[in-house]
């Protein structure tokens, strides 16, 4: 359970920082 939490946590912050990145190169 806890193994499944931490990957699912890496993939969530994996997919916000990388629509961080996409958000700011849009609007620069």
């Amino acid at each position: 359970m806890i193994e499944r939490l931490i990957q699912a946590g890496i993939v969530a912050v994996g997919a916000i920082n990388t629509g961080l990145i996409v958000w700011l190169i849009l609007m620069i």
